[in-house]
Formats: C-alpha cells, structure tokens, sequence
C-alpha cells in the first residue's frame, strides 16, 4: 500500500561546529516517521568527505551509514524537521 502513496520529502542542511555541513533527504509517507533517503557530508572547503544512500547502502558502496547521520542532527535540524512536519512526536529511524 505505502509504495502507492507519494512521500512527503524534506532536503535540509545543516551546519555543523566543524564547518563541515551535511546536506540531508528524508522522507515520510505517514508524518509519524522520517527516514534517510540520502545524506553527504562536506568539509568546509565543499569537498565531499563521505555519503549514505539508502539505494547503495544495500551493496555497502557507502563510506557512512544511516546512524552517523542521524546521531549528529542538532538541535537546529531537530527543531526543522518537527515544523516541516508538524509532529513534536515523530520518530526518525534508527538502527540499533
């Protein structure tokens, strides 16, 4: 049923303490929960440092995976995706 209904997307950076800067996609087809479509992370300088892609990760060709990401949202980012959103209860995914 959900691969019939078209998700609610987000691109979103974020800036993090280093300079480095994260460019963001998460998706949602239900407002309850965000997933990582795909994620890149830059040095200050606009060089690529290393990426995930939920595509490529199944053939582990990525240099990071979904939980470096996530772990690493500010509070900026957090606060971002709640608005968007509009659920203070969503839930990102996470792998343990």
């Amino acid at each position: 049923m959900w691969e019939q209904v078209k998700p609610i997307t987000l691109l979103l950076e974020q800036d993090n303490e280093d300079g480095s800067r994260f460019l963001l996609h998460f998706y949602s087809h239900d407002y309850e929960l965000i997933r990582l479509k795909e994620a890149s992370h830059f040095d200050k300088h606009g060089v690529l440092i290393g990426d995930y892609s939920r595509l490529v990760d199944v053939h582990c060709e990525c240099k990071y995976d979904l939980n470096f990401f996530v772990e690493r949202l500010s509070r900026k980012s957090t606060q971002q995706l709640v608005e968007y959103f509009e659920n203070p209860n969503i839930y990102i995914e996470y792998y343990f």
